[in-house]
């Protein structure tokens, strides 16, 4: 009888201590279904919103496109010999000083929306004088924008655009090299409008204005011009 009653008190023990771990297993069942089952509509929803998503259909620009813009106004590129020695000492100094010049760029890039573009392209640059003759040249990463696209009208064709890039730049007198630049970084920065158009081209007026430096060379261009663009989609 000791025997049975022993027994029984184990198994009971045994019983009581296994409630506590059931029950907390059942509890994280019932509070992890609910949160699978939700995970798992959302994933879904998600799958469906991916797989039906469309881009807007372009209401201006859209497609492949390449630019070309012409500016003059005013040049000024000085610097020094790339030399360490010359570097700084004013008798190597050269300068073109603010002089009449031409600048011009090429891209050619995507319309990804109708109020952004992207692309490569060159810039370069030039002063008309040559006592010394100034020239600078950069490979550079275009971006346009155009802000106030959804003001409609002729805002959706008032822009901006954004140059980067790296290049070069030298003064000459004649055939001799009076500054050199090296490896130059350049920045540059145009407001443009292109209202008018034909075919898939728009055209408008731009204003520029770009600075190149290094150790040895720095270069400003600030110009008025006009630009030519290909699109290769212009829905309206």
């Amino acid at each position: 009888m000791t025997r049975s009653r022993s027994r029984l008190g184990l198994l009971c023990q045994g019983s009581s201590s296994r409630a506590p771990v059931a029950a907390a297993l059942a509890g994280v069942v019932l509070f992890a279904a609910p949160r699978e089952a939700a995970a798992e509509s959302s994933l879904a929803n998600n799958d469906g919103n991916t797989v039906s998503y469309q881009p807007p259909p372009a209401q201006r620009r859209d497609g492949f496109t390449i630019g070309a813009v012409q500016h003059f106004g005013l040049v000024s590129v000085s610097g020094y010999p790339n030399r360490v020695s010359a570097i700084g000492v004013p008798e190597y100094r050269s300068s073109t000083g603010a002089e009449f010049g031409q600048a011009s760029g090429l891209w050619l890039g995507g319309a990804l929306r109708d109020w952004f573009t992207a692309g490569i392209g060159i810039s370069s640059a030039a002063t008309f004088s040559q006592e010394p003759a100034g020239l600078v040249s950069a490979f550079v990463l275009h971006l346009e924008a155009f802000p106030a696209f959804a003001l409609g009208g002729l805002y959706r064709d008032l822009g901006v655009a954004l140059d980067v890039g790296t290049g070069f730049g030298v003064t000459m007198r004649g055939d001799e090299t009076e500054a050199e630049g090296g490896s130059l970084a350049y920045f540059g920065g145009t407001v443009f409008f292109e209202p008018l158009r034909f075919w898939h081209f728009s055209t408008g007026p731009s204003l520029t204005y770009s600075h190149q430096f290094s150790q040895t060379l720095s270069a400003h261009v600030v110009g008025l011009g006009w630009r030519f663009v290909f699109y290769g989609v212009q829905p309206d």
